[in-house]
């Protein structure tokens, strides 16, 4: 039998060890093939909250995690960076699913579920696969995943010209126009942002200045880009192999 094609779990987080911890755990308690399975996790050295023995000290614990210490300029910057230190034995990795701190898997077997999806739907990996979030209604799709094939012509998992919000609008609306969004109809995760009225996450400071800052530069930028057309947005890149045919 093959055996299961591998799983990248991006996962930054600051200032959080206790939602980090907790994610960290959702993502192994609930994976069924955790072999299968890296999280690459960033984190900030200017973190006192996570930059410390004790944190150190924990994540020596966990086996299929590669953690890189840096600066991060951003949540954008975060989520994107740190994939050229991916070890040697996971550069074959062939899906990539950036979790939050503040989301947790909900279905047993996520990552079968994403394996089955994608060998149906994509067996070349070259799409974005949306799961239901039922916050959004099915309109948005917040947990990000998409095959190596997608990921490599944009190299990035957010465009960083954005700094915490609409991104994933913007990514999705990329996928869409490319032929390459498959929307799933289900649910395999929960999203427990506070602006959906959950309490689980009370709103810190970090999530205060994101929003902020997200609902001013990045709305305008990214109805700028929208306004502009995705086909002059897609002039950047090289989208051959990803053109619907």
């Amino acid at each position: 039998m093959q055996r299961p094609f591998k799983i990248l779990v991006k996962y930054a987080s600051r200032g959080r060890k206790k939602r980090f911890f907790d994610g960290l755990d959702n993502i192994f308690s609930t994976c069924e093939f955790p072999d299968r399975l890296l999280v690459l996790i960033s984190l900030d050295t200017d973190d006192p909250e996570m930059c410390n023995d004790e944190v150190k000290e924990k994540l020596s614990t966990y086996k299929n995690i590669h953690v890189c210490w840096g600066l991060s300029d951003n949540k954008i910057h975060a989520c994107n960076k740190d994939f050229d230190k991916i070890p040697e034995n996971f550069k074959d990795w062939a899906i990539v699913c950036n979790f939050s701190d503040d989301q947790r898997w909900t279905a047993y077997g996520w990552d079968t579920m994403i394996r089955v999806d994608f060998n149906n739907v994509s067996p070349d990996f070259s799409h974005y696969m949306a799961y239901l979030d039922p916050d959004t209604h099915g309109a948005l799709s917040t947990l990000f995943i998409c095959g190596r094939k997608f990921y490599n012509v944009f190299g990035f998992i957010y465009d960083e010209q954005f700094f915490s919000l609409f991104c994933d609008n913007l990514a999705e609306d990329v996928a869409k126009h490319l032929g390459k969004y498959h929307y799933t109809g289900y649910q395999i995760y929960q999203h427990f942002n506070p602006s959906y009225g959950y309490e689980r996450f009370e709103p810190d400071q970090l999530y205060i200045d994101q929003q902020k800052i997200g609902w001013d530069l990045d709305q305008k930028l990214y109805y700028k880009i929208i306004g502009e057309g995705v086909e002059k947005y897609l002039e950047r890149f090289d989208i051959k192999s990803l053109r619907k045919e």
